[in-house]
């Protein structure tokens, strides 16, 4: 929802480490809550094959940029798309943790992951001999204390960035992101109106919705 509330163009891009379903469904949040912003933004996704290669990252960020990306997102471990962006001008999001370290004048957001909030409960219940194994599933959310993002740099109009907050609060809440009914680009039917998609079916998302153009 930034990158499309500061893009110029609508022209997001996206580097991914593989094409597979964790970072599917990143690449997917990303066009979805782009398009809630800008019916008509477009994600490109470029996939490097690793987790961690700074030059492969970087090498597909200045491709993304020279198609005339101006806002770049990243599922991928370095900074170095985020430095890429504040060497070209242009603006990103980052992920695992705040990116403003690396990229102050390009950073809108990130998406972080905040441990502590549930891992801190936990140890201390182990510590007092109580601790027993939990009911969490495959994934916590905002609410337990997993991811949380950080938001929002000054290019974001608050506009914007209330909207960010608001959904945030919305997931906190117990909204689903890939709640029916939603359709891939080929216009598939891929979770049927009423249905939420399974944990299952989102690790094995090889599918992207309307908007994506994935690049291998």
């Amino acid at each position: 929802m930034a990158a499309a509330g500061v893009s110029k163009t609508g022209k997001l891009g996206f580097v991914g480490a593989n094409p597979f379903g964790l970072v599917n469904w990143t690449v997917n949040a990303y066009a979805m809550g782009a398009r809630q912003v800008n019916p008509d933004a477009t994600v490109t996704a470029v996939f490097t094959g690793a987790w961690n290669d700074p030059v492969k990252e970087r090498a597909a960020a200045e491709a993304l940029i020279e198609q005339g990306i101006d806002v770049i997102g990243q599922h991928v471990d370095t900074p170095a798309v985020q430095v890429v962006a504040q060497e070209k001008g242009i603006h990103s999001t980052g992920h695992h943790r705040d990116m403003t370290e690396f990229a102050p004048d390009a950073t809108i957001c990130s998406s972080v992951w905040v441990w502590d909030k549930f891992l801190e409960p936990e140890i201390q219940k182990i510590v007092d001999g109580t601790w027993e194994p939990s009911p969490y599933g495959a994934f916590l959310g905002i609410k337990d204390g997993g991811p949380d993002i950080t938001c929002c740099g000054a290019a974001v109009p608050k506009e914007i960035a209330d909207k960010v907050m608001a959904e945030r609060d919305a997931i906190i809440a117990g909204k689903q992101i890939y709640a029916g009914p939603l359709k891939d680009r080929d216009g598939k039917e891929r979770v049927a109106a009423g249905a939420v998609i399974g944990d299952g079916d989102l690790w094995a998302m090889d599918w992207f919705v309307d908007g994506v153009v994935s690049q291998q």
